[in-house]
């Protein structure tokens, strides 16, 4: 039986989520993310032309889905669920899980904390049938009150990778930070010389900076000088007027491929030994902008320990042709990882139906759940 790799899952539950994910509309009501879960669909479906006025209608519809998938759950009933959609597929699978840490997002508050989410994956993995399935990955935000500087936050990964076994790093730029945050670096410089993969999300999502827009100045001043680096150019044909609210477009500063590159010059001039052989999965691929795309396909073929993950975007008829081209093309084939995004992509399509999409257009799992991924995973710890 062949042993496979999902190297993109959530697992997280609603106490996990801050309160306004999704943002909140300030002229009529929050979008609570639990208030709009519990709504029953004949209550909301006449509301959504006059819920359309003050907000999208389809991020509602998305907003309401998110929430039941993870309302009154928590992360063992989860993983069961994802498990479950394998069981009839006659591999033994195992999965990445990649906790989020949502706390400084500017979005409200979450019941749970990051480290009770960690610690019950921790007591998750004491069950010897789960523990050599769920491979975590332990979150980092560079903006956490304890991260008082970049020793803080390698002791932190250090910690539950030594520790307790956690398999790699996962970023979320979009939450309003640029992976080259100076904080980072000690971090960078560990994981390059133990090889610790680093999961990175690199596309335009629907989770990301939710806080005031006042001193998006400042924020970006982070950048300012960096080779390389550029604000993206959705954001700067933006009116002053509207770079105080498109917070959309905004996360794009963030999460734009390009910034990988400029990370590398970055850890370069300062001193990292061995900068090119940061070990990066640009999940998501960049596939639903092709500007994006395309950058995402020069990093990794201009970088050693560069893979790139089909997660979300295998639910997306739009990427189709995209992942039949980029997967069966000898430059690439090896540096593509199989991912879903479960349960967040849940909102596109059921895991089943992704499976069976998958199947259908790539026909198989190796190498990109196999040994390309084993390859990503390895690391000199264990």
């Amino acid at each position: 039986m062949a042993t496979y790799i999902n190297v993109h899952t959530h697992i997280f539950s609603i106490n996990h989520v801050p309160e306004y994910v999704v943002g909140q509309n300030r002229w009529i009501f929050p979008i609570s993310v639990k208030r709009f879960g519990g709504i029953n669909d004949w209550v909301l479906t006449p509301l959504m032309p006059v819920i359309g006025l003050f907000t999208k209608r389809k991020s509602a519809a998305r907003l309401q889905t998110f929430a039941r998938l993870g309302l009154a759950t928590d992360q063992a009933d989860q993983y069961q669920s994802l498990a479950e959609y394998y069981k009839g597929l006659g591999h033994d699978f195992r999965y990445v899980v990649l906790p989020m840490d949502m706390e400084q997002m500017g979005a409200g508050l979450t019941e749970s904390n990051l480290y009770t989410q960690l610690l019950d994956i921790i007591e998750m993995r004491q069950n010897p049938e789960i523990a050599h399935r769920l491979i975590p990955f332990v979150p980092v935000d560079p903006r956490r009150p304890e991260f008082t500087d970049g020793t803080a936050i390698l002791n932190f990964v250090k910690h539950y990778i030594e520790k307790f076994g956690f398999a790699g790093i996962k970023l979320y730029p979009a939450l309003g930070y640029f992976p080259f945050d100076p904080k980072l670096t000690e971090m960078y410089e560990w994981a390059i010389e133990k090889q610790i993969p680093i999961m990175v999300h690199c596309i335009q999502g629907v989770i990301h900076w939710q806080g005031s827009m006042d001193n998006w100045r400042s924020i970006l001043s982070v950048a300012e000088g960096l080779e390389g680096y550029q604000n993206d150019p959705s954001w700067q044909l933006l009116s002053e007027k509207d770079k105080t609210k498109k917070r959309e477009i905004f996360q794009r500063n963030f999460t734009q491929p390009n910034n990988y590159d400029v990370l590398i010059k970055y850890l370069r001039k300062q001193g990292v030994p061995n900068a090119e052989k940061l070990k990066v999965c640009l999940g998501h691929f960049g596939m639903d902008d092709d500007k994006w795309f395309n950058e995402c396909k020069n990093l990794i073929a201009n970088y050693e320990n560069f893979y790139a993950d089909i997660s979300y975007v295998v639910a997306q008829e739009k990427c189709k042709a995209k992942l039949v081209d980029v997967m069966s093309s000898n430059q690439f084939k090896s540096k593509i990882l199989f991912g879903t995004d479960f349960y967040v992509v849940s909102k596109e399509k059921k895991e089943d139906e992704i499976l069976k999409i998958y199947l259908e257009i790539i026909k198989e799992f190796s190498p990109f759940a196999e040994v390309n991924a084993e390859k990503y995973l390895k690391n000199s710890i264990r």
